[in-house]
């Protein structure tokens, strides 16, 4: 799960850094990689399938939602 997050996470920052090819990818193998492990039902599978949807379609980036300021801002576990 740790490792799933932080690909999500990546690809969050990098779609802000207006990288969306490289963040598509790399949210794309996050929420494949989720469906798979967590299963396809699991809350975090449906934040990273949602993600990758709304980059792939190029919408704009919504606010991070609070795992990721938890993790990277606050150094809690999830």
């Amino acid at each position: 799960r740790d490792t799933l997050n932080a690909c999500y996470n990546y690809a969050y920052q990098l779609a802000e850094q207006g990288k969306r090819n490289e963040a598509t990818a790399l949210g794309d193998r996050a929420a494949k990689g989720a469906a798979k492990v967590l299963g396809p039902n699991d809350p975090d599978t449906l934040e990273y399938k949602t993600f990758f949807e709304i980059l792939e379609k190029d919408q704009p980036i919504p606010i991070p939602q609070m795992k990721f300021h938890e993790t990277f801002w606050l150094g809690k576990q999830t």
